[in-house]
C-alpha cells in the first residue's frame, strides 16, 4: 500500500459525526500518517471518487471491525460498527503496511503461536527504537517461541526495554499513587503520599514492599534502564481487573503493615490540588485526563495569575493520559511561536520517516506570563513529556528533579488473543539540541531529590 501511494495526496474522508472527537489529534499528529503512506495527507469533507483516498463504511452489524486496502482504486476503507470501530481502524493502519496485508480486523486468535508470530513481525518492522538501545531483534527475541506463552510474550516485548510496549490484560487497572522501586533485591517504597490508604495505615518511605514473585514482574516489565524499578514497581503495585487488593509491607524496624487499596474513578480533586504561598503558585497534577474539569480548573488558575508569581507545576509521578491536552496546556507556558524539536515516525515498512519540526504557538488568551518551575521523576511519562517537550531549555522553565520516564512515543494499541492486547510505540521524539526522548527522558536543569515530602525542598536551591 505505501509503495502505491508514496508521493501522491491520500485524502481523508471521515464522516464529522463518527469522527469528531479524534480529527483534533489526527490533524496534530498528521506526521505521523504521511510516514505510513509516504506522501502527503488532506482531511476532506466530500468522500473523492478518485486517486488514493480513505472511506468509512458504517455497518452496525458488523462483528469485527475491519481496515481494507484496494489496490486498483486505490482506496483504503474503515468498515466499521461505530465510532469506536473508526479508532480501532486506526490502530491496525500501521499493521496493514507492516504485515503486507490487504485486510486486517480487530478480531482477537486463539492460536497464541500465530499471534507470537504477529507480534514479532510487528516490533521487527515497526518498533522505532532498536538504533537508540543498541539493541537488534535477536536480543529481544532471545528466548525460544516454539511453545509461546503470555509470560513469555510479555517478556519478549518487555526487552524492547519502552514501559509503552507490553503485552497487556484487556481490564480496568488501578494504580494506587506511591512510587516503588522494586529490584531482584528487594522492593522498597520511595513516595508514600499522605492522605493515601498506604499512609493511614502507617506506612512510610523506607519501607519494604512485600511482593510476591519480584523476579517475575521485573522480567515481564519493559522500561528505560534508569527508570526500570520504579515502573516494574508500579505494576507489581497495580490493581488489575479487581477493585481491591490488600498489601503487607515491613518498616525498617522489622513491623509488619497491611492495608487494603481500592479501585477509584478519576476525580479532579484527588488528580488536581493546587496552593499559594507567597510568590509560589504550586499546581500538583497527577494524570492528563481530560473530561473530568481538569481543564477549566487549569485555566483558572492561570487566569488569576497576579504580577510576579511563579508556577511550580508537580508532574512527579504523572504517568500521562490525555495528549492532545497536554500539548494544548504547554501552548498556555510558550511566549512565541517556537520550535520544540523533531518527531520520527515508522513507516510500516522497517524503515523511519525522515524527521519533522514540530512548532507550536501560544493561545491568542490564557497565557502564564511568570516563570514556571516544573517538578519531574522517573514516573513523569508519555503525555506529561509531550507537555515538556519544548518548554525544557526555555529562558522562563526550569526542570527540578530526575529525569523523566523516556517515553514520548505514540503507542498504538492491538488484539492479539482473547482477554489480550499488544501496545508499541511507533515514533522517536528529540529536543531542540537532538536529544532523544524515548528512551532517555526529557533532562533536568537542576537535580534533586524527587522522592521528598515537601516539594519546597526540591527548590529551595533555585529560587
Amino acid at each position: 500500500m505505501r509503495a502505491r501511494i508514496a508521493g501522491d495526496t491520500m485524502r481523508i474522508a471521515f464522516p464529522v459525526e463518527l469522527a469528531a472527537p479524534m480529527l483534533p489529534l489526527l490533524r496534530a499528529e498528521r506526521a505521523e500518517l504521511q510516514a505510513v503512506f509516504g506522501g502527503e495527507v488532506e482531511f476532506v469533507d466530500t468522500p473523492p471518487t478518485s486517486g488514493p483516498r480513505w472511506l468509512v463504511d458504517l455497518q452496525p452489524d458488523l462483528r469485527h471491525n475491519a481496515l481494507r486496502w484496494d489496490d486498483a482504486t486505490p482506496t483504503l476503507t474503515s468498515v466499521i460498527r461505530d465510532a469506536d470501530g473508526l479508532g480501532a481502524t486506526l490502530q491496525m493502519l500501521h499493521s496493514l503496511v507492516t504485515l503486507e496485508m490487504d485486510e486486517i480486523t480487530d478480531a482477537p486468535t486463539d492460536d497464541l503461536t500465530g499471534a507470537s508470530a504477529r507480534i514479532e513481525r510487528e516490533i521487527e518492522r515497526g518498533f522505532p527504537g532498536f538504533g537508540i538501545r543498541n539493541l537488534t531483534f535477536a536480543e529481544v527475541r532471545s528466548e525460544p517461541m516454539t511453545d509461546p506463552t503470555i509470560p513469555g510474550l510479555e517478556r519478549m516485548v518487555a526487552r524492547l526495554q519502552d514501559a509503552h510496549s507490553a503485552v497487556r490484560a484487556h481490564v480496568p487497572i488501578f494504580n494506587p499513587p506511591y512510587a516503588l522501586s522494586l529490584r531482584e533485591d528487594g522492593a522498597v517504597f520511595r513516595r508514600v503520599p499522605p492522605g493515601s490508604a498506604a499512609y493511614a495505615a502507617g506506612l512510610r518511605a523506607g519501607w519494604r514492599f512485600v511482593c510476591d514473585n519480584p523476579h517475575g514482574w521485573i522480567t515481564r516489565t519493559g522500561a528505560p534502564p534508569h527508570v526500570h524499578d520504579l515502573v516494574a514497581g508500579r505494576r507489581a503495585l497495580a490493581l488489575n481487573g479487581v477493585d481491591e487488593r490488600m498489601f503487607e509491607a515491613i518498616s525498617p524496624t522489622g513491623q509488619l503493615v497491611q492495608w487494603t487499596e481500592r479501585s477509584q474513578p478519576y476525580q479532579l480533586s484527588t488528580l488536581l490540588q493546587h496552593e499559594i504561598e507567597g510568590e509560589i503558585v504550586y499546581v500538583r497534577l497527577g494524570n492528563w485526563i481530560a473530561g473530568i474539569g481538569i481543564e477549566a480548573e487549569l485555566a483558572a488558575i492561570i487566569g488569576s495569575y497576579q504580577t510576579g508569581q511563579t508556577m511550580v507545576l508537580d508532574l512527579r509521578g504523572n504517568t500521562g493520559g490525555n495528549l492532545l491536552m497536554a500539548q494544548q496546556t504547554r501552548r498556555c507556558f510558550l511566549r512565541e511561536r517556537t520550535c520544540l524539536g523533531t518527531i520520527q515516525f515508522t513507516c510500516g515498512d522497517g524503515t523511519l520517516a525522515d524527521p519533522v519540526e514540530l512548532w507550536d504557538e501560544p493561545p491568542t488568551e490564557g497565557i502564564w506570563p511568570g516563570d514556571l518551575i516544573v517538578l519531574t521523576d522517573g514516573l513523569t511519562y508519555s503525555a506529561s513529556e509531550d507537555f515538556l517537550h519544548g518548554l525544557q531549555g526555555l529562558p522562563h522553565v526550569t526542570v527540578v528533579g530526575e529525569p523523566s520516564g523516556g517515553g514520548s512515543g505514540r503507542p498504538r494499541t492491538l488484539p492479539i488473543v482473547p482477554g489480550w492486547h499488544l501496545t508499541l510505540s511507533t515514533a522517536l521524539t528529540f529536543d531542540r539540541n537532538g536529544h532523544c526522548i524515548e528512551g532517555q527522558g526529557i533532562p533536568v536543569d537542576h537535580l534533586a531529590d524527587p522522592f521528598v515530602t515537601d516539594w519546597r525542598m526540591m527548590i529551595r536551591d533555585i529560587r
